[in-house]
């Protein structure tokens, strides 16, 4: 077995959690820079989009659903936390959803998407268990 070490693009960059795609993509919420990134294994190569929520949005949860969306929770301590999707395909974030029972900050450090529900689930913080159903693509 041997190791392997990526070098992220930014030297202030720390990965919270990942996720890997149907495509064998690596994907990584930079906690310190509010950025969802990219690494491709194959090749080294990153990518990085700043998430909606900013720099400050402090990324930590993250999962990906069966059509390779990747659902990331924004936990900026002065705000209610938000889950925001990206199309990997497309590229764009398109989902930005508000969590919680009201406005108060939570993190949510942990995500599971379950393929036979369609369901997202998470733990926060402040003591409830959440969950999400994942909305379908549509095609035009």
């Amino acid at each position: 077995m041997e190791f392997k070490a990526y070098v992220l693009p930014n030297e202030r960059s720390r990965p919270r959690r990942i996720e890997v795609t149907s495509d064998g993509v690596v994907w990584y919420g930079d906690y310190t820079r509010g950025f969802l990134g990219r690494l491709d294994p194959a090749t080294g190569k990153t990518e990085e989009w700043l998430l909606p929520g900013g720099a400050g949005s402090l990324p930590y949860g993250m999962a990906v659903d069966d059509q390779d969306r990747i659902w990331v929770a924004e936990t900026n301590p002065t705000k209610a936390n938000r889950l925001v999707s990206f199309d990997t395909k497309k590229r764009v974030f398109e989902h930005n959803i508000a969590i919680g029972p009201d406005d108060t900050p939570n993190t949510i450090r942990h995500m599971q998407f379950d393929p036979a529900t369609k369901m997202i689930w998470f733990g926060q913080d402040r003591g409830f268990i959440g969950s999400i159903k994942v909305p379908a693509i549509v095609v035009p």
